[in-house]
């Protein structure tokens, strides 16, 4: 008995294996609609696809199939009354009868299966065309087919496994911008007029070739975010004119002057193959005059660049239907940074924290010929934020700066808890270095704080 048992729990097990590596296989042979322009149309619009099932196992009589449907079927949609399946060459010819019909499910019966050109029914191809559902469906996600079987005697499943199931219609993006390379530079000091380590933006914009019902590609807009207030404006119309040269980009694009300012660059571009690659000469910023030509703007004055980050925006207008749609959406492009001492202190005590008073200690020494700024970003022990980018003051040549009140000013003055702060300070690489300790209020006991100049 127990020799028995075994054995059939191995013709069991191997039997399961069999029926997963024996799955009928689910494949989409229609082509992909554009999303652009499933968009433009109503929600109840149709929307047909077509896709085969490959059997991998042997059928009969009275077995029955199903097909179930992520999305509804369409209003009005009626399923072929009977499926031929192709005559594979020596395979038998399996024919299906519908049974009925849901709104996400087909149920059909084996009616024949024709062994005259072939005995086995495997790897016989049962063919869907023009299965229907609605736009507004297929917006809602891609649509997927799940093929079932069971056998007429006994109930068994029957062809089930990894491959039942399988994408057969999707609503695909046609338009897509990437950002290959992001803006990428430090300011140098003191002048902070040039960059030093600096990388251009680089882009890439792409069409998806072949999709159903493809828009027509009009233009694509690129609006580049960030501080540009260094570009000077050499004419009083509306918008940033910057000088030639100043800013450049790819021939198959223009600069929209009138749209930009201080804080945008706009441009406009015609080829659908080429994306937005954006460089900066300030050489030539320098020498260009500005209007009003005041110190600031007069030729040959160069102008101070500031911090910044970069966000990009791109939208297509297109057409057949018209439209416009978004690839990117303030998507990060990049940071300048002003070339400094950053200094993540991780970890500080304040105020009462369980039985005990904790006070703190953050010092920044400076060993450069130059008064440094410093900036202050405090965060809360959860990762908050308490506040950023807090001027500090500034810390001399050589000298000592103490910024315990500076911190509590923006921690107030009731805060009690654990805190972390990061620190610039506006001095080369290498040239400021930050002690950081918290103690005990009651016995004095200090524990050095472990930041990243330590």
């Amino acid at each position: 008995m127990k020799t028995m048992f075994k054995k059939t729990l191995l013709a069991v097990a191997l039997a399961g294996v069999g029926a997963s590596a024996q799955a009928a296989v689910v494949t989409q042979t229609a082509t992909d609609y554009s999303r652009q322009a499933v968009i433009a149309k109503a929600a109840t619009a149709a929307v047909t696809t077509d896709f085969t099932v490959d059997l991998k196992a042997e059928y009969k009589n009275d077995d029955v199939v199903t097909i179930e449907f992520s999305s509804p079927l369409r209003t009005g949609y009626t399923a072929p009354a009977s499926i031929v399946a192709g005559n594979a060459a020596g395979k038998a010819v399996v024919t299906l009868g519908l049974l009925s019909q849901t709104s996400t499910k087909l149920t059909y019966r084996v009616t024949d299966v024709n062994k005259a050109a072939g005995n086995s029914t495997i790897d016989t191809n049962l063919t869907f065309t023009a299965v229907t559902f609605t736009a507004g469906g297929l917006l809602g996600g891609d649509i997927k087919a799940t093929y079932a079987a069971k056998t007429a005697t006994g109930n068994f499943d029957l062809d089930v496994g990894d491959d039942n199931i399988a994408t057969v219609l999707a609503a695909k993006t046609q338009f897509t911008t990437k950002i290959d390379t992001k803006i990428a530079g430090l300011i140098e000091l003191p002048g902070r007029t040039t960059l030093k380590d600096d990388e251009n933006l680089a882009t890439t914009f792409a069409e998806v070739a072949g999709l159903r019902e493809a828009v027509t590609f009009g233009s694509a807009k690129f609006t580049l975010e960030g501080d540009f207030s260094w570009i000077k404006d050499t004419s009083a119309a509306a918008g940033l004119q910057a000088a030639a040269g100043v800013v450049t980009f790819p021939g198959t694009c223009t600069y929209t002057a009138a749209d930009s300012s201080a804080t945008k660059l706009v441009f406009s571009c015609t080829n659908a193959a080429a994306g937005l690659d954006v460089a900066f000469d300030f050489g030539l910023n320098t020498a260009a005059a500005g209007v009003p030509a005041d110190d600031a703007t007069e030729a040959g004055a160069a102008q101070t660049l500031k911090a910044t980050k970069y966000a990009l925006t791109t939208s297509v207008a297109y057409t057949v239907p018209t439209g416009t749609f978004a690839t990117l959406s303030s998507a990060d492009a990049g940071e300048w940074k002003v070339d400094g001492v950053y200094v993540d202190v991780p970890y500080l005590l304040a105020g009462t924290v369980g039985e005990k008073e904790f006070s703190y200690v953050v010092n920044v020494t400076n060993n450069h010929s130059q008064t440094g700024n410093i900036t202050l970003d405090v965060y809360k022990e959860d990762g908050s934020v308490v506040a950023t980018r807090v001027p500090a003051g500034s810390v001399g040549a050589n000298a000592i700066k103490r910024l315990g009140t500076d911190i509590k000013s923006i921690l107030g003055a009731d805060f009690a808890g654990r805190f972390s702060v990061k620190i610039f300070v506006e001095v080369p690489a290498g040239k400021a270095q930050v002690y950081s300790a918290y103690s005990d209020v009651e016995t004095s006991e200090r524990a050095i704080v472990i930041n990243s100049t330590n």
